[in-house]
C-alpha cells in the first residue's frame, strides 16, 4: 500500500511530492498552521505540528496518513480509524521513530506499510487492536494474554503478532495525518469546521476512505476507535459523503458503541463505532467483562441483519 500512503502525502500538498521529505516541510508546516488557526489551537500540546524543537535542535514530524501491515496488496481485514498521530515533545520518541522511517518519501511510505518497523516488542496500543481483531475472529474474548499464551520472549510475542497481521491484514487509518500531544478538544462541530474550511482536508479523507473502501475485504470490519473517529466516521455518514449507503444495525451510543453495514453493489462491510478509546481508565472498555459484553452484542447485531 505505498502507492496509496504516497499518493495522500500527494493530496495534502496539493502537488507531487519532492524526493526528500525536507523538500516538503514549508508546505506541510503552512498546513499545520491553517488547521491550527481553524480550530483556534493555542496551546502547544493541542496543536498540530510538523516540526519540534527537542535538546536545541529541530526536527521535522512529517504527516503520517496511515500505518498498514498489508506488504502483499491483499484485501484488508480490519480498517480502525483514528484521530491523529501522537506526539512526544518531552523525550525523542517521535524523533527517533522518523528517523527509523528515512529521509526520502520512497523509504517514509516503505516504513509505515510494512510489517517489520524496528519494533522490539507490542506496544499497548496494538495490544488493543489485538485484542479486538482476535475477538471478533473467534467470536469469543481473546485477551492479550491469550493471544500470547505459549510465547516465551519479546520476539515470540512479535513474531506471533506478525504472523497474524501477516495473514489477517490491517490498516490504521488517520483522520486528521498531523500530530499532536493531545486531542480531547476536537468535538463532531471542529471537524466539520475543518473538513469545511480546509479544501486540502476535505480531499484528504474522501481519498482516504476510497482506499480503505477499495481494499477492505468484502467480510472486512472498518472500526472508528475513539470520540474524535467515531465524529469524524458519522459526519461522512450522516453527510452521505461515502460510495454506498449506511444501515445503522446496533445503536448503543448511551454504551459507547454504534453499529453499521455499508452496503455498495451487493457488498456488505462491517462497521463499528467506539466513542471511547480501548482501555481507556474508568472508560466503557478498560475491563474484559466489557469488552466481551460489546463484541457478542456486536456479533450478534450483525448476525441477526444477515
Amino acid at each position: 500500500m505505498k502507492q496509496d500512503f504516497l499518493d495522500l502525502i500527494n493530496v495534502l500538498l496539493g502537488q507531487q511530492s519532492g524526493a526528500f521529505v525536507v523538500d516538503n516541510q514549508q508546505s506541510f508546516h503552512s498546513l499545520s498552521q491553517r488547521f491550527n488557526e481553524v480550530l483556534r489551537l493555542r496551546n502547544e500540546k493541542t496543536k498540530f505540528h510538523t516540526e519540534i524543537t527537542y535538546e536545541g535542535n529541530t526536527y521535522v514530524i512529517p504527516p503520517v496518513p496511515f500505518a498498514s501491515t498489508n506488504e502483499h496488496n491483499q484485501p484488508l481485514a480490519f480498517a480502525f480509524l483514528g484521530l491523529n498521530p501522537k506526539l512526544f515533545l518531552d523525550n525523542d520518541t517521535t524523533i527517533q521513530e522518523k528517523r527509523y522511517a528515512g529521509e526520502t518519501w520512497d523509504q517514509y511510505a516503505s516504513f509505515y506499510t510494512t510489517i517489520n518497523r524496528n519494533e522490539h516488542d507490542i506496544g499497548n496500543f496494538y495490544r488493543n487492536l489485538t485484542v479486538m481483531m482476535e475477538s471478533l475472529k473467534n467470536r469469543k474474548l481473546v485477551t492479550w494474554s491469550d493471544f500470547v499464551k505459549g510465547c516465551r520472549t519479546k520476539q515470540e510475542r512479535l513474531e506471533r503478532f506478525n504472523s497474524s497481521v501477516e495473514k489477517d491484514p490491517l490498516l490504521v487509518g488517520e483522520l486528521i495525518p498531523l500530530h499532536s500531544v493531545e486531542t480531547g478538544s476536537l468535538n463532531q462541530q471542529k471537524l466539520q469546521t475543518l473538513f469545511r474550511e480546509v479544501d486540502e482536508y476535505q480531499q484528504y479523507l474522501t481519498s482516504l476512505f476510497a482506499i480503505i473502501f477499495n481494499k477492505l475485504d468484502s467480510n472486512g470490519w472498518l472500526i472508528a476507535n475513539g470520540k474524535g473517529a467515531s465524529a469524524a466516521l458519522e459526519i461522512f455518514i450522516e453527510n452521505k459523503l461515502l460510495t454506498g449507503s449506511f444501515h445503522k444495525v446496533l445503536d448503543k451510543s448511551t454504551e459507547k458503541y454504534t453499529c453499521y453495514v455499508w452496503e455498495h453493489e451487493g457488498t456488505y462491510r462491517k462497521v463499528l463505532l467506539l466513542h471511547q478509546f480501548l482501555r481507556t481508565q474508568g472508560g466503557a472498555f478498560n475491563k474484559n467483562e466489557q469488552i466481551e459484553k460489546m463484541v457478542l452484542n456486536v456479533l450478534d447485531a450483525f448476525g441477526k441483519w444477515e
